[in-house]
């Protein structure tokens, strides 16, 4: 077993999202088994085909999940930031990895290895219940972002990316929310499948309403009740 002494600070995020929804009898002691890693910018947690299947949470910083499911990729779909954790379905599944994982500015990680994870589930089987409800979780936020996909008004598609990635749509009761998205132009270009000069003419007018602001590698949500407004309009 992994002891380790973690910080308050890097707890409280830990418990937000998904295992905030666990008991501490799981939870306390999912954390006793995990390592902790400091991640430079650019570093990848894991990629596309990668035979592992460790479990991660974020503690502070940002990571990309970059999606390669079919032919095409990968192809940036989603930021997770403190308290969200990943890696589940390839945890039941046993498969390869599915998607590229990059930390986006500098992180502290933790993860569960996986004979730690089988380990605990021999000490409480009732631990595969609280990995299905993280399962259930990543569904219904990829389902949410297909839905949002279908929205006709590309603006209100924009709005609605915006809050998704910002944990502010789709994500757990008691994430916590990013205001300072390490995300560029091209990304949302991605995500919304418009040009870069029209995802640059909707960012801007959102810039123009004090709704966001951004920079070339940045978006900062600065009234995120506005952009909830915009995919009414």
């Amino acid at each position: 077993m992994v002891i380790l002494n973690i910080t308050n600070i890097e707890k409280r995020a830990l418990l937000k999202g998904w295992l905030g929804h666990t008991p501490p009898t799981f939870n306390n002691k999912l954390l006793e088994r995990c390592e902790r890693i400091e991640a430079s910018q650019g570093h990848y947690v894991y990629t596309v085909g990668e035979a592992t299947s460790v479990l991660w949470g974020v503690a502070k910083g940002q990571v990309h999940l970059n999606i390669a499911t079919h032919e095409h990729g990968p192809r940036f779909g989603h930021v997770f930031g403190p308290g969200a954790w990943f890696g589940d379905y390839e945890l039941i599944t046993g498969s390869p990895r599915i998607l590229e994982v990059k930390t986006s500015r500098e992180c502290v990680l933790y993860y569960i290895l996986n004979h730690e994870f089988h380990q605990l589930t021999k000490e409480d089987p009732l631990s595969w219940r609280w990995i299905a409800l993280l399962a259930t979780q990543h569904t219904a936020l990829a389902l949410g972002a297909a839905d949002d996909l279908m929205i006709k008004s590309s603006d209100a598609r924009l709005a609605a990316l915006l809050l998704r990635l910002s944990a502010r749509r789709g994500a757990p009761e008691g994430t916590i929310p990013i205001d300072q998205l390490d995300v560029s132009q091209q990304n949302i270009s991605e995500a919304l499948n418009l040009s870069r000069t029209s995802t640059g003419q909707k960012l801007r007018k959102l810039r123009d309403q004090r709704i966001i602001d951004f920079s070339y590698t940045q978006i900062q949500i600065l009234n995120p009740q506005a952009l909830v407004a915009c995919i009414f309009e």
